[in-house]
């Protein structure tokens, strides 16, 4: 995952439950050698490729912000 220079793996499993075949990925994001992010998504099968693109989503907007360029209230 070539995000901000972050090392990550994402596991992506299926299977079935009472009600009906549901799809799940866990993504392990390592920002730094001690910090690291857990993202989980799960959908029912019909509807994991869409929440799966929501999470991508949300991970492409993350960015490392230098505390320099932060605006503090006064």
């Amino acid at each position: 995952m070539p995000i901000n220079g972050w090392q990550g793996h994402r596991f992506t499993y299926k299977y079935t439950t009472p009600a009906g075949e549901v799809r799940e990925s866990i993504t392990f994001l390592n920002m730094t050698p001690t910090q690291q992010v857990i993202v989980q998504v799960y959908a029912m099968e019909k509807d994991f490729a869409d929440a799966s693109e929501r999470g991508w989503d949300i991970i492409r907007r993350w960015h490392e912000v230098d505390a320099s360029t932060v605006i503090r209230g006064s």
